[in-house]
This record gives structure tokens, sequence and C-alpha cells, in this order.
């Protein structure tokens, strides 16, 4: 069954005939900087025959992002997966924008979060429909959804609709919190490349200690380098450590140290080279684990920022696969 949140009644109309940049009803503007944007309907830029709405920033320098947004009770989705849809276009968004779509729980918990950071609209682009798709838990207490726009530029979006879907459909790849996990021996290595909340972060790693495993996440960061969020700001002891700052990151661990009984983090900040096609012989140091992270506010979904310390143990692919079947750390 399929749900047009612009004409809907539950899930109410984000783009209607309303007076200049006014913010569509029951909607309202969000972000760490909402005041550096213009945000609602733009009666010169219509889809479909309707007007359209917009984030537009007003600052020429933003570090931060606007949302435009909207939540609703499960009702109808609650134990369904279901997929929200719409179109947007942009112009010159230096920064990045896209949709997103978050499940709650109890306590304001995130059961499920896509921001299609991994996908991101960036630059100018034409009209584009763009899809996210999650399981909506039956302990779901609330949805919210909306358009983001982080930096510079401006986006415009246009029939935002939800609908379920049978099981064939896949989840979107930013919207799994836990997208898989490997078990080797004592370990279990969580596979993530997405946004990871604190509360989960510290529940997985219980649920897998009480049964005796030690837990690794390994962290996808490659895209955050590349986009100049996640940067080394040193190298400390001559080398064997370096601290990095995280702006905005899609991981919020909260306050961490390594003191931590049988968890490890790594990040991946650099990319296999492609010509490599074994990585159990890859000697690339493309890996490196963290020590110490303590994240600016520890109650925001995507805090400001995350600082944090890492050692090279393991740094290459065949490092860690030693590490895995029985090399200690200090051997490596």
């Amino acid at each position: 069954m399929k749900t047009n949140v612009l004409r809907g009644t539950t899930l109410v109309a984000l783009v209607v005939l309303l007076c200049s940049f006014d913010v569509p009803k029951n909607w309202f503007a969000a972000g760490n900087e909402p005041d550096s944007y213009r945000m609602g309907t733009d009666p010169t830029v219509t889809m479909n025959g309707r007007h359209a709405a917009t984030i537009q920033s007003i600052e020429p320098e933003i570090d931060g992002f606007g949302t435009l947004m909207q939540q609703c009770l499960p009702s109808e989705y609650a134990g369904k997966r279901v997929r929200m849809s719409g179109y947007m276009k942009s112009q010159d968004v230096a920064g990045w924008a896209g949709f997103w779509f978050r499940v709650d729980g109890q306590g304001a918990r995130s059961l499920a979060f896509d921001n299609m950071h991994g996908r991101a609209v960036r630059g100018t682009t034409g009209w584009k429909k763009y899809e996210i798709v999650l399981d909506v838990p039956q302990q779901a207490t609330n949805l919210a959804y909306g358009a983001l726009l982080d930096g510079t530029g401006e986006i415009w979006i246009s029939d935002l609709s939800f609908e379920t879907v049978d099981r064939n459909v896949p989840v979107t790849v930013e919207g799994q919190t836990r997208i898989a996990y490997i078990q080797i021996n004592q370990f279990v290595v969580m596979l993530q490349d997405g946004l990871l909340m604190k509360a989960h972060f510290f529940d997985v790693c219980e649920f897998f200690q009480k049964a005796g495993y030690h837990v690794i996440w390994l962290m996808r960061c490659v895209q955050d380098v590349e986009g100049g969020y996640l940067k080394l700001v040193r190298m400390e002891d001559g080398g064997a450590r370096c601290r990095w700052k995280w702006r905005k990151p899609t991981t919020n661990f909260g306050r961490w140290t390594s003191d931590n009984y049988n968890v490890s983090i790594l990040i991946q900040h650099r990319q296999v080279p492609p010509e490599i096609t074994n990585l159990k012989t890859c000697k690339t140091r493309v890996l490196q684990r963290v020590t110490w992270a303590e994240s600016d506010d520890n109650t925001q979904m995507i805090p400001g920022r995350t600082e944090f310390l890492t050692v090279g143990k393991p740094a290459a692919p065949e490092e860690l696969l030693h590490w895995l079947t029985g090399t200690t750390l200090a051997n490596l």
C-alpha cells in the first residue's frame, strides 16, 4: 500500500500551495544550523504541477546542516518494510544533501536510520527520484523523515511518499546500524557503514560480550576522509599514535577508551588499492585501531565532532586476519 505524504492526512503534505517560502503546515525546520537556511515552498519551481519545497542557504559559509522534517506515528507500518521515495534536484551544493528517514523506539532510541550519506546529492543536478527502505519494528513509537542540506547551496523536493514493500526489496545500506557480523574463533566482527547510535553501540557490545566474544567494530570511514569530514590532526609518539577529528560523524560511541573489556574499534581510512584482489595477503595500511574517543555531545544523533586517538595495530588486512586467527596484537 502506498501513501502519498504530499496529500495524505496521516502524513501531512510537504508540497502544498502556500505563500513564498512558508514552511508547510505540520512540518518544521530543524538541524544544527537552521537559521542559516531559508526553508519552505518555492512558488517559482514546480514538479508534476505542484510547487516544490526548498532548503536554501543564506550564509556564504555554513558549518552545519538544515532540515525540513515531519514526524508521525508508525500506525499501519509497524512490523513491515517501508519504502520512502521522493524527487530532489539541487543547485551548487558544496557539501551534501539527501532525504532521510528514521525509526524511533522507546526513549527516542533510533531503531533504523538512513540519511543517504553514502549516496549523497552534490553539486547541481536535475530532478531525480531517490528511495530509502527501512524495516519498522513492532516496538517502533515514532517515524521521523525529511530532507537535509549540509553546507551551502539549494535543493528542491517534491512527491514524497511511503509504501510497504515485501522482503524481496532490500533495505538501503546506510539505514543499517548493524549491517552484518562475522564470527571468527572468539571474535565477532561488526561491519559498519552507516549511522551508529551510542546506545546501539553499547547494546551490541554487551550482547556479544555476555556470549563470551570479543567484539570488533570495523567502520568504513573512507568517504568521510575523502569528503574532509574525518581529518588526521597530527601524529604523536614518533608516529606510533594518530590524533583525528571527525566533524559531524556518522558514528556516535560517546566517550570510549580501549579499557572497555573485549571491545575494539577499527576504522578504515583508505581504500584498498584496486589491483589487490586477495585481502588475505594485503599489506597496505588502510586500518587504525581506536584507543580513545570522545564526542562533544553524546546526546545528539549526529554530534558536532568526535576526537579520537588511534594506533596502527592492526594496520593492514593481512594483520587483521593474523589477529583473528590467534596472533596477539603485540606480535603483529
